[in-house]
């Protein structure tokens, strides 16, 4: 049992290579959809659940421990590796440099479970954009499961592989969780919000870089996202990643837009309705 455990938590299996799109990858995504689809059919019964709050607390507190759970884990892979291994710099180990939840998806999960717990508004409009923008790209190109300097990557017999798709899956659910069963909408200045707190957070994670030497937010090495297009120079690289956030946010405002036009062209109808009535 204790060596199946070390094994589990411990360091990518020998000859495997995850795959975008293989049968590890789409799994995870199926299942998402499926808890998608029964929060909302079952939206009305969550809601009138009289434990709901408690619900809630513990989808928080696993989403924060969730997080947490990468840097803890990266140490005992790199304790691992440095003794099984005989190297005293590990390809994985942990560090201030990649640790730290100062990805878009990582300070999300920290956030949202926060969100979740006061059931906070605010915290909702800047997050529902930054999980469509951060999520969506990790999870669609998770390269985050891949290992640099090292022959094999993380799969379903390792911690990281469910670590990764729990943290940010669950983000995703908890932003669906917000919306069907808590109710709460987007509008133009919850965009112009999150836009406005992601330049903030950008900005700010491109100064930690220059002090850490580290690479959060792919701001110094953005090869690493799995897209080629970036530009390697810092400044053109913000500017970059900016434009594609902004790009996302206005495709996860789309639905949000014909749903608020909707609305008002059958209320102006009604109105146009109720006047010939009088007449």
């Amino acid at each position: 049992m204790v060596y199946i455990l070390s094994n589990f938590f411990s360091y990518p299996e020998d000859g495997y290579t995850f795959k975008y799109y293989s049968l590890d990858h789409l799994v995870p995504l199926i299942i998402m959809l499926i808890i998608i689809l029964i929060l909302y059919k079952y939206r009305m019964k969550i809601q009138q659940y009289k434990h709901e709050k408690i619900v809630r607390y513990v989808i928080a507190a696993v989403i924060i421990l969730t997080q947490m759970s990468y840097g803890w884990n990266n140490a005992y892979i790199g304790e691992q590796m440095r003794e099984s291994l005989n190297k005293v710099q590990a390809p994985i180990q942990a560090s201030i440099q990649k640790d730290l939840p100062l990805s878009l998806c990582g300070i999300a999960m920290v956030l949202a479970g926060i969100m979740l717990f006061i059931n906070s508004k605010k915290l909702f409009d800047v997050l529902y954009f930054w999980v469509f923008c951060g999520s969506s790209l990790a999870l669609f190109l998770p390269s985050a499961l891949k290992v640099s300097n090292y022959d094999y990557d993380f799969g379903p017999t390792r911690f990281r592989y469910y670590q990764f798709f729990i943290g940010h899956i669950g983000i995703v659910l908890i932003i669906m969780y917000m919306i069907v069963v808590l109710g709460h909408k987007i509008n133009k200045q919850s965009l112009i919000r999150s836009f406005l707190w992601l330049n903030v957070f950008a900005i700010s994670t491109l100064f930690i870089n220059y002090a850490l030497g580290s690479n959060y937010l792919f701001l110094v090495d953005p090869d690493k996202t799995g897209i080629t297009f970036f530009p390697k120079q810092d400044i053109l690289t913000l500017i970059t990643f900016e434009t594609v956030a902004l790009v996302f946010f206005l495709l996860a405002f789309l639905p949000w837009y014909y749903k608020e036009k909707h609305i008002v062209k059958n209320k102006v109808s009604r109105q146009h309705q109720s006047i010939q009535e009088v007449a």
